[in-house]
């Protein structure tokens, strides 16, 4: 075999030839090494090069914003629509009283012609349904506690259901809880309703602790047995209306 002038080769010459090192091989061969010590003043978080140092072994510390926490001395009460987090946010802004209320508060109801009904809170759910017992005669201004002294169960206008945004958002003045309340007294009655689809007339006794729960119902016959508390869900608007309609009548 004749060699081919100005080539090596390892079949002629007995000379190896030399190896081909690519970048990515000789780059892993850098990294191979042992890894450079960490220094014990350097923590690792501050060193994200360091090829030896494991970030998550060591996280930066995470602030965490303090929360308020409720006053223990402030009142709680289930059928608040507040959360306790958010009563004690009012009671430290000043405006705790807005909208507060629980069993046993006595309140106002604005007319729609002018003056004041007034009404007791004598059942509430969480959800906000409550039952009232509404007092006349009308009034020119908002009265005091001290003249709710007289006011009873038997002596009620009306008695009806109705939803808590009167009183939440503040258009029904919480006045203050009745003196020497006593929740056996105001008792959760049974309520008629007429279904004008079937023409009966049903009594509808309901949980005494929840004025939106049905416990069960009954046909009645007409007459005697249809008188008593109307059966029916409304709001602050309509209960207004039918206030004014009782206690300040359209002159003729």
């Amino acid at each position: 075999m004749v060699a081919t002038p100005g080539r090596h080769n390892a079949h002629t010459t007995g000379e190896p030839l030399p190896l081909k090192v690519s970048r990515r091989s000789a780059s892993a061969g850098r990294q191979s090494g042992p890894a450079r010590p960490l220094p014990a003043s350097e923590p690792c978080r501050n060193d994200p090069s360091n090829l030896g140092c494991d970030a998550r072994a060591d996280p930066p510390p995470r602030s965490v914003a303090s929360k308020p926490r409720p006053d223990p001395s402030f009142r709680a009460d289930p059928a608040s629509p507040y959360s306790p987090l958010e009563r004690a946010q009012m009671k430290e802004s000043g405006v705790a009283g807005r909208g507060e209320y629980q069993e046993g508060d006595c309140f106002a109801v604005p007319l729609r012609s002018d003056g004041f009904a007034v009404g007791v809170v004598a059942r509430s759910n969480p959800a906000g349904v409550l039952l009232g017992y509404f007092f006349g005669p009308k009034r020119s201004a908002v009265p005091t506690i001290a003249e709710m002294q007289g006011l009873s169960p038997e002596k009620a206008t009306v008695i009806r259901k109705f939803g808590h945004l009167g009183l939440r958002g503040g258009k029904w003045p919480i006045i203050g809880r009745l003196p020497g309340w006593d929740r056996i007294s105001w008792p959760m009655p049974a309520m008629i309703r007429y279904e004008e689809l079937t023409g009966r007339t049903l009594r509808v006794y309901y949980d005494p602790d929840d004025p939106n729960r049905v416990l069960r119902e009954e046909v009645v016959p007409p007459g005697v047995a249809e008188q008593g508390p109307k059966d029916g869900l409304a709001g602050a608007g309509f209960r207004e209306t039918v206030l004014t309609r009782l206690l300040d009548p359209p002159s003729t």
